[in-house]
């Protein structure tokens, strides 16, 4: 199972350093419209990752299968939703909201 897990993680991390560095950059660059999936590439991947990032470091969830995944969504909406009020966390996007609902 953590060979799984790993390799998973590294196909994961691998989709969303290639959206971030080569994809997003190649999108805006040439005016492409593609429906906003090059702002919230990364947000598709996110919660898989810390998921299985914190399942292969723990090597057990955190409160249950399904409900770390909740878990998850919930705290990063929660930080998004959040940015809108306070600029420290960064800038609130919807499609960001959009993107964690993907991933989740």
């Amino acid at each position: 199972m953590p060979k799984k897990i790993i390799f998973v993680l590294f196909v994961f991390l691998t989709l969303s350093i290639i959206l971030n560095t080569f994809y997003r950059p190649f999108i805006l660059s040439h005016r492409i419209n593609d429906f906003g999936i090059s702002d919230i590439g990364n947000n598709f991947f996110f919660i898989p990752i810390v998921y299985l990032l914190i399942f292969w470091i723990r090597k057990n969830f955190i409160f249950g299968k399904n409900k770390d995944i909740l878990f998850h969504f919930i705290f990063l909406t929660f930080y998004e939703c959040l940015s809108y009020f306070v600029n420290f966390f960064g800038v609130f996007d919807v499609k960001d909201i959009i993107g964690l609902t993907v991933g989740a």
